[in-house]
């Protein structure tokens, strides 16, 4: 590919040069990338994939020359190199790998599955050297495909989910598709398993987090620098206010006074508590606290969040440092997905509806249909200020950045798309078709 006249090559040779030093954190060159916008909290070491891109380029560009100026002789010296350095590294590191306990039959397989299409290769080139080329490449190519089938055909088996994530009946008993949270006590149930169960666990933990939601563990969990962040007490307040409606409990855990076991078996029991708020809900009393660390403080000092709840700022009406009722509205309807949340409300007063929605940016809000800005609530959550009426509140969850990144990739693929069929004009001899 490198001894083609396209100027293409140096892009794939760049790329492929980019990918490995990147995988590689070749210092200053990784420095510069990690200290671009979003690439700034990318795992940038996965950028070896482009090395594979332009690997694979710069090879389908060599098989069309060799097929256009019918170079079968070159196939067969790098055939028959790569089958001698294949034996070469095969004999060389045959007895460390057999003291790493591999089995032999697996260490034999894997050197025959390199080697036996290379020499297949090679018999190839001499049976077609004439005037054959188009037959060689696209036996290469189906060669290829057959190697790498057999070879990977075994490292990832394919095993029925129900192997490792069987049906559980005690979490059937928990309703699905409604807004309300789960959580389980201690290590009861490992969290980010609960996906594929379909239960929304207020647990667990991720690569990147919020900072305010952080600030609050403190409030209901007992958080664990490395893994998720435990619930001990199911009962704590903040949980109540966080949606928790359903918990599992180990099998001999006392069930707190006023809530009820739903389901219960040898492995554990489902307990509900009656006191959970729904997702979206209208506080009886309001106060405005500026300072994050006297807001977690206030916060921790409340045991009923139904009736009480504090705004990050600015006062959505008159001064509210200290405690002022809300307006009177109710919910009438609430709808829930996953990424959005539709709240209509009936306000008679200028009132505040609250969320217990993390307030990651990326969130939209828009009341009958016009964009508003929301108001901070409890420390890390979103809440909205309506007027007198009758309203629909729409929350959608719609990041910049991804609304960018499709951007750049649907305007990417257009000009890709237009250069394909406009770009070059007539085809060049020795071009692809």
């Amino acid at each position: 590919g490198l001894l083609d006249r396209r100027r293409e090559r140096w892009a794939f040779l760049a790329l492929t040069v980019l990918g490995l030093a990147l995988w590689a954190r070749i210092p200053i060159l990784t420095d510069g990338v990690s200290s671009l916008p979003l690439l700034d909290i990318a795992v940038n070491e996965r950028f070896a994939f482009v090395a594979t891109f332009g690997l694979v380029s710069l090879a389908a560009l060599g098989l069309q020359k060799i097929r256009d100026e019918r170079k079968t002789r070159f196939l067969e010296i790098s055939s028959a190199a790569m089958a001698v350095l294949v034996t070469a590294v095969f004999v060389l590191n045959r007895g460390r790998l057999q003291k790493l306990e591999m089995p032999l039959s697996y260490l034999n397989s894997r050197f025959l599955f390199q080697l036996v299409p290379l020499l297949l290769a090679l018999v190839l080139c001499a049976a077609f050297r004439v005037g054959r080329s188009g037959v060689v490449c696209a036996s290469l190519l189906v060669l290829v495909v057959l190697q790498r089938g057999a070879e990977t055909v075994s490292l990832y088996p394919t095993i029925p989910n129900r192997a490792f994530y069987p049906p559980i009946p005690l979490l059937e008993k928990i309703p699905r598709g409604g807004p309300y949270r789960f959580a389980a006590v201690g290590y009861t149930f490992v969290p980010n398993i609960s996906a594929l169960y379909e239960v929304e666990d207020v647990r667990g933990y991720e690569a990147m987090t919020f900072r305010p939601l952080v600030e609050t563990f403190p409030l209901w969990c007992e958080p664990q620098a490395v893994w998720f962040n435990r619930v001990d007490d199911p009962t704590r307040p903040f949980l109540a206010f966080l949606n928790v409606r359903y918990v599992l409990a180990p099998p001999r855990f006392a069930v707190p006074p006023g809530w009820k076991a739903i389901a219960s078996e040898r492995g554990g029991q489902i307990l509900e508590n009656p006191s959970a708020l729904p997702r979206a809900f209208v506080p009886s009393w309001l106060r405005v606290e500026d300072d994050s660390a006297r807001r977690v403080e206030l916060l921790r000092s409340l045991t009923d969040f139904a009736r009480y709840g504090v705004l990050n700022g600015p006062a959505p009406f008159g001064d509210a440092k200290s405690w002022r009722r809300n307006g009177a509205a109710r919910i009438v309807k609430l709808g829930y997905r996953p990424d959005a949340l539709r709240i209509d409300v009936s306000a008679e007063e200028t009132a505040v509806v609250a969320t217990s929605v993390t307030a990651w940016p990326g969130w939209r809000v828009r009341v009958d249909g016009r964009s508003v800005k929301p108001l901070g609530y409890n420390h890390a959550f979103l809440a909205v200020r309506v007027e007198p009426g009758a309203h629909v509140i729409d929350f959608a969850y719609r990041p910049a950045s991804v609304v960018l990144g499709f951007s750049i990739s649907f305007l990417t693929l257009c000009l890709a798309l237009y250069l394909l069929r406009f770009g070059s004009g007539r085809p060049a001899p020795g071009d692809l078709e």
